[in-house]
């Protein structure tokens, strides 16, 4: 999938064991993302305490985990993919290692070459474009929907992603 080829959908499971078994990307792929957390500047988690963070960021994790899956399973049945839930989820869970590991190359990268923020943020910016078409052919493939059924899904993935940053950021602020 990572190399856009649409038969590797056909090596990830249809079971509700699949299903649960994808979810092991979260464990897997939790240092690569806290690394990726410690490396990206966020003003927010630079005035608030340690302690305080890491509890409001392994909860945010969490929640970014199962909020996605239980959106998703509500979309299918009102547009008629029941079907092909499961083989989503279980792709999109999977997919997520691979990109993690871009963006820690990229930021990664950028830290080590000591990036000014400007450029910091080109490079993000390329990443993360890159990131919501591979999105986009995840659902394609998996799902078989329409190019505006997909932009949802996409943007909705998305929009859902920024919430829990910033629901996440205005805990860090907040009082104790």
């Amino acid at each position: 999938m990572f190399r856009r080829n649409p038969s590797g959908a056909a090596l990830f499971g249809t079971t509700p064991a699949d299903f649960w078994k994808s979810f092991w990307a979260a464990i897997i792929i939790l240092p690569g993302y806290f690394l990726l957390v410690m490396l990206s500047p966020n003003e927010a988690r630079s005035v608030s305490n340690p302690v305080r963070t890491i509890p409001i960021d392994i909860i945010s994790y969490t929640i970014g985990w199962c909020l996605w899956p239980l959106i998703v399973a509500w979309l299918a049945d009102m547009f008629k993919f029941r079907d092909r839930y499961i083989r989503y989820i279980t792709v999109y869970n999977w997919a997520s290692i691979p990109q993690v590991g871009l963006m820690l190359v990229l930021v990664g990268g950028c830290t080590l070459l000591n990036f000014d923020q400007t450029s910091l943020a080109i490079v993000l910016l390329g990443g993360t474009i890159w990131l919501i078409a591979y999105h986009a052919f995840i659902v394609r493939v998996t799902l078989g929907l329409s190019f505006g059924l997909t932009l949802l899904l996409v943007i909705g993935e998305m929009v859902v992603g920024q919430v829990l940053l910033s629901i996440r950021d205005v805990l860090f602020l907040s009082p104790a």
